[in-house]
């Protein structure tokens, strides 16, 4: 579980210091930036703030109740880390999905696929960009990275998704069973922006 802590934190130092995110639309090495995004009303909830980095009924409330999302039934939060959503038991699974609220990051629209590949070629093995790809999560502009690299004799997937609202939302998905992208477009799709 160490290693999924520490992963949580490298994920929580990516949307902090501005490093870029995930997609699934249009892949951003080639596409036309100029191109009108879809921007979404968000839906201001006033979220207790005992709810906050809780799991209740399947629904998750990220830091400072900014976002939630639902999760399948039998997840859990890893009481290692409260920002790290686990699909069963912690000493039985491996994958995790990593929610980081952060400062609006003003140089969002100029991410790359570039930014990460430094970083990420020095602290993970066979660190290779799979994709960088621009899409929106809830109507609003996001970027999803896939990307793997080797940890612990596992071949590792990674999908992170920067959504860009009145905050830098970030979605991280850690595939090391090759099961967990199934449940992606579900979670994904679940997201309510709170503020």
């Amino acid at each position: 579980m160490k290693n999924k802590k520490k992963m949580g934190l490298l994920l929580l130092m990516i949307a902090v210091f501005a490093l870029e995110g995930c997609g699934g639309q249009k892949d951003t090495d080639t596409a036309n930036k100029t191109e009108e995004k879809t921007v979404a009303t968000i839906q201001v909830v006033d979220l207790p703030e005992e709810s906050y980095l809780t799991l209740k009924d399947g629904v998750y409330t990220a830091t400072g109740g900014a976002l939630q999302l639902s999760v399948p039934e039998g997840w859990v939060v890893s009481e290692e880390d409260p920002t790290l959503l686990l699909p069963g038991k912690e000493d039985e699974t491996k994958d995790f999905v990593s929610v980081q609220v952060a400062d609006k990051e003003e140089v969002f629209s100029k991410y790359t696929k570039e930014s990460f590949e430094q970083y990420y070629n020095s602290i993970f093995d066979n660190y290779k960009a799979v994709s960088f790809t621009e899409t929106t999560v809830q109507g609003l502009p996001a970027y999803c990275l896939q990307y793997e690299f080797s940890k612990d004799d596992s071949d590792i997937t990674g999908y992170e998704y920067l959504i860009d609202g009145n905050y830098t939302y970030m979605i991280g998905f850690t595939d090391v069973s090759g099961t967990l992208k199934e449940e992606m477009d579900n979670i994904l799709d679940s997201v309510i922006i709170c503020k």
